[in-house]
């Protein structure tokens, strides 16, 4: 949500549209994207998307572009739950890779990974807390998402202990420090207060508190387990009061 502006609220990635105009241009859509696929080792990229339909003219150009964009207020998508679904599952399938490298010593090493997930993301979340791995974050033009931070940053290489002696450089609350052209979130208030949750509440008060409620992720080809009581603060402290430890 706050990184690259994918939405909280909205309804689920597999909820059908419910405009049967539409269903003639998602099929075309579906045809095409399987067209790029065929020619793309079976992966849609944002790029390769972008390439496939730049200058092709006609209704279908603009269609393209509005489904690149994600979304729209019109029939808002809950795309960060589906976007942080795909990243849980892609770790966890690193994870379990790396145990069975290790285990095996590594005799099946040369058994393919495909993940899918934007886990830039996660890279970008390191360099917003560790200070020492995020360096020389670019300066914000108005509008721009929080992610335009880190256009062009490199990766850089630790190993485990080089981490694990950060601690004390990691920031809590990166994204409620003043940074020129960013708007701090509402929900980042100096002052705690008592919010009545409603349909009625602001649009990102309300999408503060969905990130506070244990949940399922719906994704587009998986589900996952979203339980951030695990660690968020207790006491009425940003913590759902209908979580279970």
């Amino acid at each position: 949500m706050i990184l690259d502006g994918f939405p909280i609220l909205g309804v689920s990635v597999l909820a059908p549209s419910k405009n049967r105009n539409f269903d003639d241009i998602e099929a075309s859509l579906v045809h095409l994207c399987s067209e790029i696929m065929s020619n793309s080792n079976n992966l849609v990229t944002h790029l390769g998307w972008m390439r496939y339909f730049k200058g092709r003219g006609g209704h279908l150009e603009h269609v393209a572009f509005l489904v690149l964009w994600l979304s729209s207020k019109w029939y808002q998508i809950a795309l960060a739950h589906a976007v942080l679904a795909s990243i849980y599952r892609d770790l966890s399938l690193l994870n379990e890779k790396i145990v069975s490298f290790i285990s095996d010593d590594g005799e099946n090493g040369s058994t393919t990974l495909v993940l899918t997930a934007p886990l830039y993301l996660v890279h970008v979340w390191a360099w917003e807390r560790f200070t020492r791995l995020g360096k020389n974050p670019k300066f914000l033009a108005r509008e721009e998402p929080r992610l335009a931070r880190w256009h062009g940053s490199k990766k850089l290489k630790y190993g485990l202990q080089d981490v694990e002696s950060f601690g004390d450089d990691f920031l809590w609350r990166p994204y409620a420090l003043n940074v020129k052209n960013w708007e701090v979130p509402k929900f980042y208030c100096d002052q705690g207060m008592w919010l009545l949750v409603n349909s009625a509440m602001d649009e990102q008060l309300l999408s503060f508190t969905r990130c506070l409620m244990a949940c399922d992720l719906i994704g587009v080809d998986c589900m996952e387990l979203y339980p951030p009581h695990r660690v968020g603060m207790q006491f009425a402290m940003d913590q759902d009061s209908r979580s279970h430890s």
